[in-house]
């Protein structure tokens, strides 16, 4: 995905006429390519999308020749994805009412607690790591404001695990896989509706100031 971004950077500054049209055209094949090729190299697509994503904001996107080519090529990208989300939460609700089996219970209990304490783990270090940082240097200006732990509670229980999980999941290369599926199914399910719906409950209890 960065090599993919720093070519497609580089022939959008070279390229000669500059054609809003063209350069949007390359920006989209070259994030499709990115995932293509790391398919069929039997990697990751969707970690190198994401990384596609990263760069291409920060070395194709300037090279575009004017503001309307970014604005636009930025509206197409939010309409795909808002397809592809679309798309993949119908897959979704249409696997949990086709569910015709036992669920495994355990396995999925087992893994609802791994998957939270997984959070745990990333959230309150990570945030701890930006409070020192902070610290560190308080005539930074720069350097981003603490983190406050009611915020750090809201963004570990506003882990919603969705698309990107059950995407993963389908082509999960084990004998396991229908196991894998369906926990994952009613994984996505329990953490958007019991942890989504609680949500502005927590804010609100927290007492997190919100715009809008």
């Amino acid at each position: 995905g960065l090599l993919g971004s720093l070519i497609g950077a580089a022939l959008l500054k070279l390229l000669l006429p500059r054609d809003t049209r063209v350069e949007v055209t390359l920006l989209f094949l070259f994030s499709y390519a990115a995932f293509q090729v790391a398919e069929a190299c039997r990697l990751s697509g969707i970690m190198s999308s994401l990384m596609m994503g990263f760069s291409a904001k920060h070395y194709m996107l300037p090279n575009l020749m004017e503001a309307s080519g970014q604005e636009f090529s930025l509206q197409l990208f939010q309409l795909l994805a808002n397809l592809s989300e679309a798309v993949i939460f119908l897959l979704l609700g249409i696997n949990i009412a086709m569910f015709q089996q036992d669920l495994n219970v355990t396995f999925l209990v087992c893994t609802i607690f791994l998957c939270l304490v997984a959070r745990a783990a990333n959230v309150y270090p990570l945030s701890a790591l930006a409070n020192y940082s902070s610290e560190c240097d308080d005539v930074n200006a720069s350097l981003p404001q603490r983190v406050p732990s009611r915020y750090q509670h809201v963004m570990w229980h506003a882990g919603l695990r969705g698309s990107i999980a059950f995407s993963l999941v389908v082509q999960f290369p084990s004998q396991h896989q229908k196991l894998m599926l369906e926990c994952t199914s009613f994984l996505v399910l329990f953490t958007l509706v019991a942890m989504g719906c609680t949500s502005p409950a927590l804010v609100r209890w927290l007492e997190i100031p919100h715009t809008g």
